[in-house]
């Protein structure tokens, strides 16, 4: 009657859709997170270098005296929440010499993945050298 009971249950694939689902639903969780920290990451890698450019570019035109990394940090994060922690740097030097050249350091905080991978803050670094035109 046992001996029964156990090959009827070994035979029997009632259940197996659930275990399947089992194993194959956590990866494909963390795939799906992953595209979209990876998307967002873009975005504000992109955003930075944008308004980076826009503020060495606009730092180039204007007189010597106005271009300060006060305004290039105002410029940098005016339009975009996610720069608001964004660390500006003027190369003064290069400045001198007649060329803007702005660096940006703008932390990204991994929200999606924070619970799967320790370093939940990543750097992103963008940078941009426009001629000074002056005045």
């Amino acid at each position: 009657m046992l001996a029964k009971i156990i090959a009827e249950f070994r035979n029997s694939e009632q259940g197996a859709a659930i275990v399947e689902t089992a194993i194959v639903a956590p990866l494909a969780i963390l795939i799906l997170a992953g595209g979209f920290e990876i998307g967002r990451g873009l975005s504000v890698h992109h955003a930075a270098d944008k308004a980076v450019r826009n503020a060495a570019r606009y730092l180039a035109r204007v007189p010597a005296t106005s271009a300060t990394e006060a305004m290039a940090k105002q410029i940098v994060t005016a339009d975009d929440p996610n720069l608001a922690d964004a660390t500006v740097t003027m190369d003064a030097t290069r400045f001198t010499a007649g060329v803007v050249s702005l660096t940006a350091v703008v932390p990204y905080k991994v929200t999606l993945l924070s619970a799967v991978f320790s370093k939940s803050t990543v750097q992103f670094t963008v940078a941009h050298e426009q001629p000074y035109v002056g005045e």
